[in-house]
């Protein structure tokens, strides 16, 4: 019996296309960020995507869940859940927008502002041991570049 080939851990060393390694790379950055969050924030039962509805609803105060689900690129079904999930761990309310009576308008509670500090604070020291060693001429590349990448992908999107 033969064992099957080992994959090595790090994306970047699989011989393959250099557009298939820069995937990969993001995707296992944004897996790890996850991991990252879901392991300093297990105390508070966060976990996945809900760290970051709120911290967009600390940001956004208010905002629709329509807007909420452009934003973050979630599921309308999958955001349904989630804001359902934190709504019944007294993180978020949900309300009816005054001026469109089908749409939500969503804010945190007080106990959902302390658990967005305190994903704020998990994702900022994430970022500090991710990020730090880049300079800020390599930060802004790696945007400009990137954001160069996620225009032609809507491009492409829009034909």
């Amino acid at each position: 019996m033969t064992d099957s080939p080992r994959i090595p851990r790090s994306p970047l060393s699989l011989p393959v296309e250099p557009a298939q390694r820069i995937s990969r790379a993001l995707r296992q950055l944004e897996r790890e960020r996850r991991r990252y969050l879901d392991i300093r924030l297990a105390h508070l039962g966060l976990c996945g995507d809900l760290p970051l509805i709120l911290l967009t609803l600390s940001q956004y105060p208010g905002v629709s869940q329509e807007a909420l689900r452009t934003h973050l690129c979630l599921d309308k079904g999958n955001l349904a859940r989630l804001v359902m999930r934190l709504e019944h761990m007294g993180l978020v309310v949900r309300r009816r927008r005054e001026d469109d009576r089908r749409q939500y308008a969503l804010a945190l509670t007080d106990a959902g502002r302390q658990a967005a500090d305190e994903a704020r604070a998990a994702l900022r020291l994430w970022q500090q041991e991710v990020l730090g060693g880049l300079t800020a001429g390599q930060e802004a590349l790696l945007l400009e570049l990137l954001g160069g990448m996620l225009d032609k992908s809507a491009s492409l999107l829009a034909r």
